[in-house]
């Protein structure tokens, strides 16, 4: 399918086209700055300008577009809620939204679906231990109205077999929302319950979420309100508990609502309001969550190893050609020196196998920071053509997994990397060699990414 995606480059546009993208889908972005765009995805979208507020998106967008995911919308705890940050939030959704189906209505096409994003804002909160289902009615304060015109802006659009409007939760992402704000509070050591901790949060994982919106285009018993959260929400204080468990940090500093009020003003309410939200639909339908639990989920997120957390990265990069020559490219040895900087000094010592295959095990030394290190690998979970990770066995980190999947996509292949990895020395580690080795890694990348395209000629 051919899929248009507007807020594209937020957080779970940037889930949904990454996932969409693996599955083989072509992409098209709605952007406001299209060089910012096209300078900072990693996914091979195609990119058109457009002032949401002012005006109509192009037509050429639209070319052969088979779904729509309406994804715009300003930052809500960006900035504290004054009249002109509310008037921005409102016409980021309402204003947008409507250009945006009036131009799909304008033309001659009929979408498989129109998935358009809403929040659990619009529900009434506060109601104690109730449990809130799509058909809950609203709530009456700022977030409530701009939810329910935004959702009637999309009702509107007539060009399209259904239309659905996914009403999520508070997204747990390390890289965004509520989680990157209390990531560096907690590892301080200062997190701790809001209140008295007993007011209900409507969690989902990011991976969920994103499942949630692809799910709509291509299921046809979608339509209407779909509340997109975990089935199993749970109290402040026990979200608290469990992120300071899996950060291993305590959580005895309690944060008064009277002292959010006095910060964020109205804004403090996403922070305060108890809302007990249960996705009656999804259970109905039967969907599978990947993370129905929180410590589940929070684990995942932190990339737990060991009883851990790890630091993650992740590099896509499409690479014409097809998917089996781009693998047999990284199952040769002699390619792996090639792309790799000459600073790091890397040579390949041994090699147990004469291909690189499930259990071949390398030593190869190079110097990191100016020091030499010996390095003994493992390859695990081989998949000819498709994945395959190595796994150090001795080296300079404490743990390091480096994941490698390839994927069809148009007349080339996706490349996916993700290296999940701690640091030697506990927290001094993390603390002081953090921001050196994250630095250091993204110099590697990018040097690979640029010798990989080289090799491959990738046009710019």
């Amino acid at each position: 399918m051919k899929i248009l995606i507007t807020g594209v480059t937020g957080l779970i546009g940037r889930r949904v086209s990454q996932l969409l993208a693996e599955n083989g889908h072509r992409i098209v972005g709605l952007t406001r700055n299209k060089s910012k765009a096209i300078s900072e995805s990693e996914i091979p979208i195609e990119f058109y300008e457009w002032n949401s507020q002012k005006e109509l998106p192009p037509i050429e967008a639209f070319v052969d577009v088979d779904a729509v995911i309406n994804l715009m919308g300003e930052n809500i705890a960006e900035k504290k809620w004054n009249r002109e940050q509310k008037r921005i939030i409102y016409n980021s959704r309402v204003i947008s939204t409507r250009n945006l189906v009036k131009r799909i209505n304008s033309l001659d096409l009929k979408l498989k679906c129109f998935t358009s994003a809403s929040a659990i804002g619009c529900y009434i909160a506060n109601i104690g231990d109730n449990e809130i289902t799509e058909t809950e009615k609203a709530g009456n304060d700022f977030l409530a109205k701009t939810c329910c015109d935004w959702e009637e802006e999309a009702l509107l659009c007539i060009n399209t077999q259904r239309v659905c409007l996914i009403r999520t939760g508070v997204v747990l992402s390390r890289d965004g929302g509520a989680l990157k704000q209390l990531t560096p509070i907690f590892e301080k050591g200062l997190g701790g319950i809001i209140g008295d901790g007993e007011m209900w949060m409507s969690w989902i994982h990011i991976d969920d979420v994103a499942k949630i919106f692809i799910e709509s285009l291509f299921n046809i018993s979608f339509e209407g309100v779909i509340n997109a959260t975990s089935p199993n929400p749970v109290k402040n204080k026990k979200l608290t508990t469990l992120l300071g468990k899996v950060l291993g940090k305590p959580t005895l500093l309690p944060v008064p609502k009277t002292m959010l009020k006095l910060m964020y003003g109205e804004m403090s309410q996403i922070m305060t309001d108890s809302q007990r939200i249960i996705p009656k639909v999804l259970l109905q339908k039967k969907f599978e969550f990947l993370y129905s639990d929180l410590e589940k989920a929070l684990s995942e997120i932190y990339n737990v190893r060991n009883g851990k957390t790890s630091f993650c990265l992740t590099r896509y990069q499409w690479i014409p050609g097809q998917r089996k020559n781009i693998f047999s490219f990284f199952s040769n040895a002699s390619n792996l020196e090639m792309i790799t900087p000459d600073s790091l000094n890397f040579k390949i010592l041994e090699q147990s196998t004469h291909k690189i295959e499930e259990g071949t095990e390398f030593k190869y030394r190079l110097k990191l920071s100016g020091i030499a290190f010996n390095w003994e690998t493992l390859i695990k979970d081989w998949e000819e053509e498709r994945f395959f990770s190595d796994f150090q066995k001795k080296g300079p980190y404490k743990y390091w997994h480096h994941y490698h999947w390839f994927f069809d996509y148009g007349e080339g292949t996706l490349m996916l990397d993700k290296v999940i990895y701690q640091l030697p020395m506990g927290t001094l580690g993390k603390i002081f060699g953090f921001k050196i080795v994250e630095k250091q890694l993204n110099k590697i990348f990018s040097y690979r990414k640029e010798k990989i395209a080289n090799f491959f000629k990738v046009e710019k």
